[in-house]
């Protein structure tokens, strides 16, 4: 099946939506951080993430650089695969939102990557690469439980799209616990 492809207006109106969401949680203002994060449209992905959704770049290496990457940024592919695993985010926005996350932790480090109660909450430092050894029902979704970094993400995409508010399904004390940890630091940033 071929990618789909995201045009450059679908991530400019899903970005804006996006923003919305955050001014109304109270993360979109003039100190806001988020600020310094552009979200691009990316004609030709990285070529080692060329079946990614979006990406944010963490650190300019050289290739990134070289290909126009700048660290700090959010970048959507105008193709995205269709061949999506079990467990990835749903839609452009989520996608948007997601990256988001990565946004915060990375302009936010003292809340989030350098943080213990980061670590007491996810059950590893943001920048950990190995699995953390918790219960399925503790992860919003199956992508989540590959990283800490990206359990943070998802669990900071599904906070900005539900609004804040936790749907009672959600039983599970751990993933309880990372949802107030999202919200607190919202409210610190």
């Amino acid at each position: 099946m071929p990618p789909f492809r995201i045009t450059f207006n679908q991530v400019n109106a899903a970005t804006l939506h996006v923003q919305r969401e955050f001014k109304k949680l109270g993360l979109w203002h003039e100190e806001s951080r988020l600020l310094e994060a552009n979200v691009y449209w990316d004609m030709i992905p990285q070529p080692d993430m060329w079946d990614a959704q979006g990406m944010f770049i963490h650190h300019s290496w050289i290739l990134d650089r070289m290909l126009g990457y700048k660290e700090g940024h959010i970048y959507i592919p105008q193709f995205m695969p269709t061949n999506l695993s079990p467990g990835t985010v749903f839609s452009l926005r989520d996608t948007i939102r997601h990256e988001y996350g990565h946004a915060f932790a990375h302009y936010y480090p003292e809340l989030t990557r350098k943080s213990q109660a980061f670590v007491d909450v996810f059950g590893a430092p943001y920048d950990s690469y190995d699995p953390v050894d918790m219960p399925e029902e503790a992860f919003f979704t199956t992508y989540a439980a590959g990283m800490p970094m990206e359990d943070f993400a998802e669990t900071f995409m599904f906070y900005i799209r539900r609004k804040g508010e936790l749907h009672r399904r959600y039983t599970n004390r751990l993933l309880k616990r990372k949802w107030k940890f999202v919200e607190r630091v919202i409210k610190q940033s």
